[in-house]
Protein backbone atom coordinates (compact mmCIF):
# COMPACT_ATOMS: atom_id res chain seq x y z
CA UNK A 1 0.00 0.00 0.00
CA UNK A 2 1.36 3.10 -1.19
CA UNK A 3 1.65 6.30 1.52
CA UNK A 4 -1.12 8.00 -0.65
CA UNK A 5 -3.45 5.23 -0.72
CA UNK A 6 -3.08 4.83 3.50
CA UNK A 7 -3.43 8.40 4.15
CA UNK A 8 -6.56 8.43 2.05
CA UNK A 9 -7.60 5.35 3.84
CA UNK A 10 -6.81 7.21 7.16
CA UNK A 11 -8.95 10.29 5.74
CA UNK A 12 -11.88 8.34 4.71
CA UNK A 13 -11.82 6.37 8.48
CA UNK A 14 -11.58 9.75 10.34
CA UNK A 15 -14.36 11.24 8.67
CA UNK A 16 -16.69 8.12 9.15
CA UNK A 17 -16.04 8.19 12.99
CA UNK A 18 -16.70 12.05 13.04
CA UNK A 19 -20.46 11.41 11.76
CA UNK A 20 -20.80 9.35 14.50
CA UNK A 21 -19.46 11.43 17.26
CA UNK A 22 -21.67 14.07 16.06
CA UNK A 23 -24.89 11.41 15.93
CA UNK A 24 -24.23 10.88 19.53
CA UNK A 25 -23.92 14.40 20.66
CA UNK A 26 -22.56 13.45 24.22
CA UNK A 27 -22.32 17.01 25.40
CA UNK A 28 -20.92 17.42 28.65
CA UNK A 29 -21.35 21.60 30.18
CA UNK A 30 -18.74 22.74 33.08
CA UNK A 31 -21.16 24.98 34.69
CA UNK A 32 -23.19 21.90 35.52
CA UNK A 33 -20.34 20.38 37.03
CA UNK A 34 -19.82 20.26 41.46
CA UNK A 35 -16.04 21.64 41.97
CA UNK A 36 -15.00 18.32 42.89
CA UNK A 37 -15.63 16.82 39.19
CA UNK A 38 -13.52 19.58 38.03
CA UNK A 39 -10.95 18.77 40.54
CA UNK A 40 -11.02 15.25 39.79
CA UNK A 41 -10.71 15.90 36.43
CA UNK A 42 -7.84 18.55 36.74
CA UNK A 43 -5.91 15.46 38.55
CA UNK A 44 -6.85 13.16 35.98
CA UNK A 45 -4.65 15.05 33.48
CA UNK A 46 -1.87 15.75 36.05
CA UNK A 47 -1.85 11.78 35.92
CA UNK A 48 -2.25 11.22 32.43
CA UNK A 49 0.77 12.26 30.81
CA UNK A 50 2.65 9.42 29.14
CA UNK A 51 -0.40 6.98 30.71
CA UNK A 52 -2.54 4.88 28.76
CA UNK A 53 -6.14 5.82 28.81
CA UNK A 54 -7.51 2.79 29.92
CA UNK A 55 -5.07 2.78 32.63
CA UNK A 56 -5.53 5.83 33.63
CA UNK A 57 -8.98 5.70 34.47
CA UNK A 58 -8.52 2.77 36.66
CA UNK A 59 -6.40 4.88 38.44
CA UNK A 60 -8.77 7.85 38.47
CA UNK A 61 -11.20 5.65 39.92
CA UNK A 62 -9.03 3.74 42.58
CA UNK A 63 -7.69 7.32 44.19
CA UNK A 64 -11.65 8.61 44.42
CA UNK A 65 -13.12 5.19 45.51
CA UNK A 66 -10.60 5.45 48.87
CA UNK A 67 -11.25 9.47 49.12
CA UNK A 68 -7.38 10.54 48.94
CA UNK A 69 -8.54 13.51 46.48
CA UNK A 70 -10.75 15.06 49.27
CA UNK A 71 -10.00 18.83 48.80
CA UNK A 72 -10.68 19.68 52.21
CA UNK A 73 -7.89 17.23 53.49
CA UNK A 74 -5.28 18.82 50.69
CA UNK A 75 -6.08 22.23 52.81
CA UNK A 76 -6.41 21.11 56.30
CA UNK A 77 -3.37 18.62 55.91
CA UNK A 78 -1.11 18.75 52.34
CA UNK A 79 1.82 17.38 53.68
CA UNK A 80 -0.24 14.03 54.53
CA UNK A 81 -2.70 14.20 51.48
CA UNK A 82 -0.12 14.26 48.86
CA UNK A 83 1.84 11.17 51.38
CA UNK A 84 -1.21 9.32 50.64
CA UNK A 85 -1.31 9.75 46.99
CA UNK A 86 1.87 8.70 46.53
CA UNK A 87 1.77 5.50 48.63
CA UNK A 88 -1.44 4.69 46.80
CA UNK A 89 -0.03 5.45 43.60
CA UNK A 90 3.12 3.01 44.69
CA UNK A 91 0.71 0.40 45.26
CA UNK A 92 -0.66 -2.28 42.70
CA UNK A 93 -4.02 -0.54 41.17
CA UNK A 94 -6.51 -2.80 40.58
CA UNK A 95 -7.22 -3.53 36.53
CA UNK A 96 -9.34 -5.78 34.59
CA UNK A 97 -7.77 -5.03 31.56
CA UNK A 98 -4.31 -6.04 32.23
CA UNK A 99 -3.54 -10.10 32.63
CA UNK A 100 -2.02 -9.39 36.15
CA UNK A 101 -5.31 -8.11 37.11
CA UNK A 102 -3.34 -4.75 38.36
CA UNK A 103 -1.25 -1.99 36.94
CA UNK A 104 1.56 0.39 38.84
CA UNK A 105 1.88 3.87 38.15
CA UNK A 106 5.27 5.03 36.74
CA UNK A 107 5.53 8.39 38.53
CA UNK A 108 3.92 8.32 42.29
CA UNK A 109 6.14 10.57 44.02
CA UNK A 110 6.29 13.42 41.67
CA UNK A 111 2.42 13.33 40.12
CA UNK A 112 1.24 13.04 44.19
CA UNK A 113 3.43 16.34 44.67
CA UNK A 114 2.05 18.00 41.60
CA UNK A 115 -1.34 17.13 42.47
CA UNK A 116 -1.36 18.51 45.91
CA UNK A 117 0.92 21.78 44.35
CA UNK A 118 -1.87 22.10 41.99
CA UNK A 119 -4.67 22.23 45.03
CA UNK A 120 -2.62 24.70 47.12
CA UNK A 121 -2.29 26.96 44.88
CA UNK A 122 -6.24 27.28 43.63
CA UNK A 123 -7.61 26.25 47.12
CA UNK A 124 -5.06 28.52 49.48
CA UNK A 125 -5.65 31.23 47.70
CA UNK A 126 -9.36 31.01 48.58
CA UNK A 127 -10.27 30.24 44.23
CA UNK A 128 -11.84 27.60 42.60
CA UNK A 129 -11.80 25.86 39.73
CA UNK A 130 -14.93 27.64 38.50
CA UNK A 131 -14.31 31.13 39.67
CA UNK A 132 -10.63 30.91 37.34
CA UNK A 133 -12.21 29.83 34.37
CA UNK A 134 -15.20 31.94 34.79
CA UNK A 135 -13.01 34.90 34.80
CA UNK A 136 -11.45 34.15 31.47
CA UNK A 137 -12.70 35.50 28.23
CA UNK A 138 -11.66 32.92 25.97
CA UNK A 139 -10.47 29.54 25.45
CA UNK A 140 -6.72 30.47 25.00
CA UNK A 141 -6.48 32.58 27.75
CA UNK A 142 -8.37 29.64 29.76
CA UNK A 143 -5.77 27.52 28.59
CA UNK A 144 -2.90 29.36 29.63
CA UNK A 145 -4.68 30.43 32.79
CA UNK A 146 -4.77 26.52 34.01
CA UNK A 147 -1.21 26.08 32.59
CA UNK A 148 -0.16 28.49 35.82
CA UNK A 149 -2.43 27.22 38.29
CA UNK A 150 -1.38 23.40 37.40
CA UNK A 151 1.84 21.92 38.12
CA UNK A 152 3.34 19.58 35.46
CA UNK A 153 0.64 20.36 32.93
CA UNK A 154 1.65 21.51 29.50
CA UNK A 155 -0.64 22.88 26.71
CA UNK A 156 -1.67 19.37 25.65
CA UNK A 157 -3.14 18.22 28.59
CA UNK A 158 -4.74 21.98 30.08
CA UNK A 159 -6.44 21.52 26.57
CA UNK A 160 -7.64 17.98 27.04
CA UNK A 161 -8.82 19.37 30.87
CA UNK A 162 -10.79 22.20 28.84
CA UNK A 163 -12.56 19.97 26.15
CA UNK A 164 -12.97 17.03 28.58
CA UNK A 165 -15.71 19.77 30.93
CA UNK A 166 -16.99 21.05 27.84
CA UNK A 167 -15.20 24.26 27.68
CA UNK A 168 -13.65 24.33 24.71
CA UNK A 169 -14.10 23.25 21.25
CA UNK A 170 -11.91 25.13 19.58
CA UNK A 171 -8.11 23.72 21.00
CA UNK A 172 -6.18 21.06 20.06
CA UNK A 173 -5.24 17.51 21.85
CA UNK A 174 -2.05 17.17 20.35
CA UNK A 175 -0.73 13.79 21.56
CA UNK A 176 1.34 11.07 19.36
CA UNK A 177 -1.61 9.47 17.96
CA UNK A 178 -2.05 13.10 16.33
CA UNK A 179 1.10 14.23 15.69
CA UNK A 180 1.33 11.03 13.86
CA UNK A 181 -1.70 11.43 11.77
CA UNK A 182 -0.50 15.13 10.87
CA UNK A 183 2.26 13.46 10.17
CA UNK A 184 0.65 11.16 7.20
CA UNK A 185 -1.14 12.97 6.02
CA UNK A 186 1.08 15.69 5.16
CA UNK A 187 0.24 18.55 7.82
CA UNK A 188 3.88 18.81 9.43
CA UNK A 189 7.09 18.00 8.32
CA UNK A 190 8.18 15.15 10.97
CA UNK A 191 6.96 13.26 13.10
CA UNK A 192 6.96 15.31 16.93
CA UNK A 193 6.40 12.92 19.82
CA UNK A 194 5.81 16.14 22.04
CA UNK A 195 4.84 20.06 21.62
CA UNK A 196 5.43 20.85 25.76
CA UNK A 197 6.08 25.05 24.55
CA UNK A 198 2.57 27.13 23.72
CA UNK A 199 3.70 28.73 20.55
CA UNK A 200 4.65 26.12 18.61
CA UNK A 201 1.65 24.22 20.40
CA UNK A 202 -0.22 27.00 19.03
CA UNK A 203 1.37 26.92 15.33
CA UNK A 204 0.82 23.25 14.74
CA UNK A 205 -3.54 23.97 16.43
CA UNK A 206 -3.65 26.04 13.95
CA UNK A 207 -3.05 24.17 11.23
CA UNK A 208 -5.09 21.45 12.54
CA UNK A 209 -7.41 23.87 12.78
CA UNK A 210 -7.38 24.66 8.95
CA UNK A 211 -7.83 21.43 7.84
CA UNK A 212 -10.95 20.84 10.18
CA UNK A 213 -12.44 23.71 8.58
CA UNK A 214 -11.50 22.21 5.04
CA UNK A 215 -12.88 19.09 6.48
CA UNK A 216 -16.19 20.58 6.86
CA UNK A 217 -15.35 19.43 10.59
CA UNK A 218 -15.24 21.11 13.96
CA UNK A 219 -11.38 20.85 15.80
CA UNK A 220 -13.11 19.10 18.51
CA UNK A 221 -14.81 16.71 16.42
CA UNK A 222 -11.95 15.92 14.23
CA UNK A 223 -9.01 15.40 16.05
CA UNK A 224 -11.48 12.97 18.52
CA UNK A 225 -12.10 11.15 15.80
CA UNK A 226 -8.67 10.99 14.52
CA UNK A 227 -7.43 9.86 18.16
CA UNK A 228 -10.02 6.80 18.02
CA UNK A 229 -8.82 5.69 14.50
CA UNK A 230 -4.89 6.27 15.07
CA UNK A 231 -5.58 4.10 18.67
CA UNK A 232 -7.17 1.48 16.47
CA UNK A 233 -4.32 1.74 13.73
CA UNK A 234 -1.76 1.60 16.93
CA UNK A 235 -3.44 -1.67 18.31
CA UNK A 236 -3.67 -3.59 14.80
CA UNK A 237 0.25 -2.92 14.63
CA UNK A 238 -0.75 -0.53 10.98
CA UNK A 239 0.58 2.71 11.94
Amino acid sequence: MTNKIFAERLEYAVGEVCKEIKRRKNIVNWYDMAEVQLWNELVSCILGSQVRHEHLQCIIKYLISEDLLSIKYLISNGENFERNIQSALEKPIPSPLTKTGSIRYRYPRTKANYIRRTGESIYLTSSSIIEIITSCVDERIARTKIMSVAVGIGPKQASLFLRNIGYAKNLAILDTHILKYMTVIGLVPKILKTVPYLPKYEDIEGVLNNYATKFKESLACLDTAIWIVMRSCWKETIV
